[in-house]
């Protein structure tokens, strides 16, 4: 919640609301309907995937953080397809964003050579994701292993995005 509330700090013209909640409260379909992004770092409750599911799908934009491979449960019911498989990938040293799509909007500011290095972002932990399990998945970003490091999914309306590995210390120097 730190980090989001950093990227996401009120600016002249901004004064973005960051609301906190953990993964087994109820999330009310109200809150949903305001939100203009849904950041999801916590395995869900069933209840609370039909919420957000419905919120995707009328036009919500999701950002899943899988900050471990049992979050696969979450992940199969927000893209309402029977299973995925996810797994803590094996790394040597440390892996880095090997192909960035510079057309897809998330990536577009950073286009411009002086702002598209991410070669000084290393990441110790990410979760392997068979990206053939998730029907129409985009790849914006993968490692230099080849695995995705964030994929796209339309849901209805609204976008799922996942995100293989965490921000925090552990995972990954993402955060800066």
């Amino acid at each position: 919640l730190f980090y989001i509330r950093q990227a996401f700090g009120a600016t002249g013209t901004l004064a973005p609301q960051v609301a906190g909640r953990q993964g087994d409260s109820d999330i009310a379909a109200a809150d949903v309907a305001a939100a203009d992004l849904i950041v999801v770092t916590d395995i869900l409750s069933p209840q609370n995937i039909a919420v957000l599911r419905r919120g995707i799908e009328s036009g919500r934009t999701l950002l899943l953080v899988l900050k471990g491979a049992e979050a696969a449960e979450t992940l199969a019911g927000l893209a309402q397809i029977e299973k995925v498989a996810v797994e803590e990938a094996q790394v040597d040293r440390y892996a880095m964003l090997g192909r960035i799509d510079f057309t897809h909007p998330l990536f577009m500011p950073f286009s411009e050579p002086l702002f598209g290095d991410f070669t000084q972002i290393h990441f110790w932990r990410y979760r392997r994701i068979n990206a053939g399990d998730l029907p129409d998945a985009r790849v914006p970003a993968r490692f230099d292993t080849d695995d995705p490091a964030l994929l796209e999914l339309r849901v209805g309306k609204g976008s799922l995005l996942v995100l293989s590995c965490g921000w925090g210390r552990a995972d990954s120097q993402l955060a800066l």
